[in-house]
């Protein structure tokens, strides 16, 4: 089971604890980008420098929005699978990502090669 299919790619859900954007449902499997606060962004970008200066592959995907009122914040596309509770009940939309900001994921996907392929293929 997976997340209604109200949800559209790019529409912003809680669940949980969490807020996500939601990206695709792709052979049963929900992908949402996690929606982190700027001040994780800080603390991601002091690892990226350091996997950087060791040569080390990236293993971080995320964009910085400017959708109000997440501006700022950040859309992690890591670890994109949703938990299998998702479908317990229905997931509201609480807001919509302006067309930049999905532009900018689909791109991420795109380019990402440690995202599951799935998803990747799901967005050519």
């Amino acid at each position: 089971m997976t997340c209604p299919q109200l949800l559209l790619p790019g529409d912003i859900f809680r669940h949980g604890e969490k807020i996500y954007v939601y990206l695709a449902t792709i052979n049963d499997i929900t992908h949402a980008a996690l929606i982190i606060a700027p001040s994780q962004i800080s603390q991601i970008e002091g690892v990226l420098r350091l996997q950087s200066n060791r040569g080390s592959e990236l293993l971080f995907a995320y964009v910085t929005l400017t959708t109000p009122p997440f501006e700022k914040h950040g859309a992690h596309c890591g670890r994109s699978t949703m938990p299998n509770d998702c479908d317990e009940r229905y997931v509201p939309k609480i807001a919509q990502l302006n067309d930049e900001d999905m532009q900018a994921i689909v791109t991420l996907i795109k380019q990402s090669t440690f995202l599951p392929k799935a998803l990747r293929e799901g967005f050519e």
